[in-house]
């Protein structure tokens, strides 16, 4: 039996900051440009790998190495911005039941945060 090469499942990071006058109000007061943080640009699973916990086990995978990442720049927090689809419910919960918040970015509604504190502490 030949092994399947395709893909199941990747996700890519990225450098960001993040304005201060949105987010927690602790990023408010540090008085600095832009708050240093980690952007997952993209996480996704083949759709006939959907539903088996690739996704899950993915995420997990990218917030240890965003943890690992922050540790050298110094990053406050993970950032991306929920795909809107057919899914977005879904996949808003998905991250909310991994503690993203809403970043209450008014230019970016879909935009989620969760600082590398929390974490660090759920998975560090």
């Amino acid at each position: 039996m030949e092994a399947d090469s395709a893909v199941l499942a990747f996700y890519t990071l990225g450098a960001f900051a993040v304005r201060q006058d949105i987010g927690p109000k602790l990023w408010r007061r540090l008085r600095i440009s832009g708050v240093p943080a980690i952007f997952i640009r993209a996480l996704a699973v083949r759709n006939d790998m959907q539903g088996k916990g690739y996704g899950t086990a993915l995420m997990i995978d990218a917030m240890k190495r965003c943890l690992g990442i922050s540790e050298q720049m110094g990053a406050a927090a993970i950032i991306l911005d929920v795909l809107e689809d057919e899914a977005f419910e879904r996949r808003w919960q998905f991250y909310a039941e991994l503690g993203f918040r809403s970043l209450n970015d008014h230019e970016n509604p879909k935009r989620v945060y969760i600082q590398m504190a929390d974490v660090s502490s759920t998975i560090g």
